[in-house]
């Protein structure tokens, strides 16, 4: 196990094709729902913060858009706690950042502001977050980067 030198869990490229092969034998829309539930309950009961970021902005998407949006900000506190504990997410940090987060017209600056640092941070998981765009249009791709990046940052900021 790895730690980037801002302190979170190194995501390996085996573990993230694990996670990927794990993903593809649940073969169905509803196994993959209840894997997801599952997760987010889990993650729920170790940091409600980290539960309320993914349940807050996976609610922002279109509604189609939205279950495949929580699986895509689940997976990505799934992958990192696979390599290492997280931080639990703090309070106050949290409350500064989460208007300017969650304010989708400041989402490509977020973008730009954070995937430079998480290439050179974390390199696997910088590529996770960028295959998790391929699932939505463009507009959407943005946001899903951007939440991925700033679930990254929150983590990063609570390290500290």
């Amino acid at each position: 196990m790895g730690m980037t030198k801002l302190g979170l869990p190194l995501l390996r490229e085996e573990t993230y094709a694990g996670y990927i092969k794990k993903l593809d034998q649940l073969k169905s829309p509803e196994r993959a729902k209840d894997f997801f539930e599952e997760a987010l309950s889990e993650i729920r009961k170790h940091d409600s913060l980290k539960a309320r970021f993914i349940e807050g902005a996976s609610a922002m998407y279109p509604v189609n858009d939205r279950d495949v949006a929580l699986a895509e900000i689940t997976s990505g506190f799934l992958l990192l706690g696979l390599e290492g504990k997280l931080p639990k997410l703090d309070e106050k940090k949290f409350k500064e950042q989460w208007d300017v987060t969650m304010n989708r017209a400041v989402a490509i600056l977020n973008v730009g502001a954070n995937m430079d640092i998480i290439f050179e941070d974390n390199p696997v998981y910088g590529r996770f977050i960028m295959k998790s765009t391929q699932y939505f249009p463009r507009e959407e791709g943005m946001n899903v980067m951007s939440d991925h990046s700033c679930g990254y940052m929150f983590l990063v900021r609570s390290r500290i």
